[in-house]
């Protein structure tokens, strides 16, 4: 059973090292992201104050109605489609960090045991669901994490071909 623990440690810890590096790789991707979120809302900011400027410049006599009205519909336009982006953006990057969220809470769990010489029954209540004896040379171990740990499976093991889904 403790073998089978350490194990999944070991396993942990190579699914932490691949989910460092894919975060890595995500952090350009997320900055990327922020950016041009906040460069829509300098824009929208800007276009907010271009109406008024423009609304100034109507009420002074210095822009016709129709020129006015141009403006304000040609900044309104752009306003609504800088505010329809911005929540498709930040789901992206919230879709981007989750990918590797999930992942890192199980990882996590294992991380905890490193360097563990003997279980105690904390680790047992944890990390083991059930303990099945069916012989002295036959015992299963079933860990609270399994489904977890099929998640992070296919990044610890990049030499297994992918299923093909069914057509």
């Amino acid at each position: 059973m403790f073998a089978a623990l350490k194990h999944q440690v070991s396993l942990a810890d190579n699914a932490c090292q691949i989910l460092e590096s894919k975060t890595k790789q995500l952090v350009p991707d997320v900055d990327k992201l922020h950016a041009e979120v906040a460069q829509l809302q300098r824009q929208t900011e800007k276009l907010n104050t271009a109406k008024l400027d423009s609304w100034e410049k109507f009420h002074t006599g210095v822009l016709s109605g129709e020129g006015f009205q141009h403006e304000f519909e040609k900044a309104d336009d752009q306003i609504s489609k800088n505010t329809d982006r911005i929540p498709e953006l930040l789901e992206q990057i919230n879709r981007l960090k989750s990918n590797t969220g999930r992942e890192n809470v199980f990882v996590e769990q294992y991380d905890k045991l490193s360097g563990l010489q003997e279980p105690n029954r904390k680790v047992v209540e944890d990390f083991i669901a059930e303990i099945k004896v069916y012989s002295p040379e036959r015992i299963e171990v079933v860990f609270n994490s399994a489904d977890k740990y099929e998640k992070i499976a296919p990044l610890l093991d990049k030499t297994k071909p992918k299923k093909k889904a069914k057509a």
